[in-house]
Protein backbone atom coordinates (compact mmCIF):
# COMPACT_ATOMS: atom_id res chain seq x y z
CA UNK A 1 0.00 0.00 0.00
CA UNK A 2 2.85 2.44 0.84
CA UNK A 3 4.83 2.10 -2.20
CA UNK A 4 1.15 2.76 -4.41
CA UNK A 5 0.56 5.88 -2.31
CA UNK A 6 4.63 7.29 -2.87
CA UNK A 7 4.00 6.80 -6.49
CA UNK A 8 1.17 8.75 -6.34
CA UNK A 9 2.95 11.45 -4.21
CA UNK A 10 5.95 11.51 -6.80
CA UNK A 11 2.88 11.66 -9.46
CA UNK A 12 1.64 15.04 -7.55
CA UNK A 13 4.73 16.08 -6.84
CA UNK A 14 6.45 15.76 -10.62
CA UNK A 15 2.84 16.92 -11.88
CA UNK A 16 1.78 19.28 -9.93
CA UNK A 17 -1.30 19.72 -7.25
CA UNK A 18 -4.30 20.36 -9.81
CA UNK A 19 -4.25 16.29 -11.04
CA UNK A 20 -7.14 14.37 -10.92
CA UNK A 21 -5.64 11.49 -9.36
CA UNK A 22 -7.33 8.18 -8.22
CA UNK A 23 -5.99 5.08 -5.91
CA UNK A 24 -7.28 2.13 -4.80
CA UNK A 25 -5.07 1.40 -1.65
CA UNK A 26 -6.47 -1.98 -1.12
CA UNK A 27 -9.00 -1.48 1.98
CA UNK A 28 -10.07 -4.78 3.46
CA UNK A 29 -13.42 -5.74 4.31
CA UNK A 30 -12.34 -5.29 7.68
CA UNK A 31 -11.65 -2.05 7.22
CA UNK A 32 -15.01 -1.36 5.13
CA UNK A 33 -16.16 -2.32 8.40
CA UNK A 34 -14.87 0.13 10.88
CA UNK A 35 -15.19 2.80 8.89
CA UNK A 36 -18.73 1.99 8.12
CA UNK A 37 -19.66 2.13 11.61
CA UNK A 38 -17.98 5.62 12.15
CA UNK A 39 -20.35 6.90 9.05
CA UNK A 40 -23.20 6.33 11.54
CA UNK A 41 -21.52 9.34 13.51
CA UNK A 42 -21.49 11.95 10.60
CA UNK A 43 -25.09 13.30 11.54
CA UNK A 44 -23.76 13.71 15.43
CA UNK A 45 -20.83 15.16 14.39
CA UNK A 46 -21.32 17.32 11.24
CA UNK A 47 -21.19 20.69 13.09
CA UNK A 48 -19.15 20.53 15.84
CA UNK A 49 -16.09 22.30 16.11
CA UNK A 50 -12.38 20.03 14.62
CA UNK A 51 -11.53 19.19 18.07
CA UNK A 52 -14.86 17.83 19.20
CA UNK A 53 -15.49 16.10 15.59
CA UNK A 54 -11.75 14.87 16.54
CA UNK A 55 -12.65 13.81 20.08
CA UNK A 56 -15.85 12.26 19.37
CA UNK A 57 -14.11 10.14 16.87
CA UNK A 58 -11.13 9.08 18.87
CA UNK A 59 -14.35 8.23 21.82
CA UNK A 60 -16.01 5.84 18.87
CA UNK A 61 -13.19 4.25 17.74
CA UNK A 62 -11.75 3.15 21.26
CA UNK A 63 -15.19 2.41 22.28
CA UNK A 64 -15.10 0.33 19.13
CA UNK A 65 -11.89 -1.09 20.10
CA UNK A 66 -13.35 -2.64 23.54
CA UNK A 67 -16.50 -3.93 21.85
CA UNK A 68 -14.82 -6.30 19.52
CA UNK A 69 -12.00 -7.21 22.25
CA UNK A 70 -14.52 -8.54 24.42
CA UNK A 71 -16.26 -10.18 21.72
CA UNK A 72 -12.87 -11.95 21.14
CA UNK A 73 -12.24 -12.67 24.37
CA UNK A 74 -16.18 -14.42 24.50
CA UNK A 75 -15.06 -16.47 21.55
CA UNK A 76 -11.37 -17.19 22.69
CA UNK A 77 -12.71 -18.49 26.08
CA UNK A 78 -15.93 -20.53 24.51
CA UNK A 79 -13.34 -21.89 22.73
CA UNK A 80 -11.10 -22.97 25.35
CA UNK A 81 -13.99 -24.12 27.90
CA UNK A 82 -15.16 -26.77 24.75
CA UNK A 83 -11.90 -27.75 23.19
CA UNK A 84 -9.83 -28.45 26.47
CA UNK A 85 -9.78 -32.36 26.08
CA UNK A 86 -8.66 -32.06 22.68
CA UNK A 87 -5.99 -29.34 23.22
CA UNK A 88 -5.03 -31.88 26.65
CA UNK A 89 -4.84 -34.62 23.54
CA UNK A 90 -2.88 -32.81 21.45
CA UNK A 91 -0.44 -31.46 24.07
CA UNK A 92 0.48 -35.15 24.99
CA UNK A 93 0.73 -36.68 21.55
CA UNK A 94 2.95 -33.65 20.26
CA UNK A 95 5.08 -33.68 23.81
CA UNK A 96 4.18 -29.70 24.75
CA UNK A 97 3.66 -28.48 27.82
CA UNK A 98 1.76 -25.34 29.20
CA UNK A 99 5.19 -23.73 29.26
CA UNK A 100 6.05 -24.30 25.68
CA UNK A 101 2.89 -22.15 24.89
CA UNK A 102 4.10 -19.81 27.37
CA UNK A 103 7.47 -19.62 25.43
CA UNK A 104 6.47 -19.08 22.54
CA UNK A 105 3.64 -16.28 23.29
CA UNK A 106 7.27 -14.74 24.35
CA UNK A 107 8.96 -14.97 21.30
CA UNK A 108 6.43 -14.02 18.89
CA UNK A 109 5.98 -10.82 21.11
CA UNK A 110 9.98 -9.93 20.96
CA UNK A 111 10.01 -10.74 17.79
CA UNK A 112 7.17 -8.62 16.37
CA UNK A 113 8.97 -5.83 18.44
CA UNK A 114 11.64 -6.34 16.21
CA UNK A 115 9.06 -6.23 13.09
CA UNK A 116 7.96 -2.77 14.38
CA UNK A 117 9.75 -0.06 12.76
CA UNK A 118 12.09 -0.56 9.44
CA UNK A 119 15.88 -1.14 9.90
CA UNK A 120 18.19 1.88 9.61
CA UNK A 121 19.75 0.31 6.53
CA UNK A 122 16.16 0.11 4.57
CA UNK A 123 15.90 4.14 6.09
CA UNK A 124 19.30 5.11 4.78
CA UNK A 125 18.62 3.12 1.03
CA UNK A 126 15.40 5.20 1.05
CA UNK A 127 16.70 7.94 1.97
CA UNK A 128 19.47 7.52 -0.85
CA UNK A 129 16.90 6.39 -3.64
CA UNK A 130 14.72 9.78 -2.67
CA UNK A 131 17.87 11.87 -3.20
CA UNK A 132 18.80 10.59 -6.60
CA UNK A 133 15.26 10.79 -8.03
CA UNK A 134 15.54 14.89 -6.31
CA UNK A 135 19.17 15.22 -7.97
CA UNK A 136 17.59 13.88 -11.53
CA UNK A 137 14.51 15.76 -11.75
CA UNK A 138 16.86 18.49 -10.80
CA UNK A 139 19.06 18.09 -13.74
Amino acid sequence: MKYGLAAVNQLLDVCGQDQAVGHDIGCVETCKCIFSSSNNMAPLICHASGFHWKQFLGLHFSQWDLDKYLELSKQVLHIIQTSLADLEQFKCSKNITDNDFETWHWEGLEYLKQCTGESDATLIVVQYVELLEKLNFAE
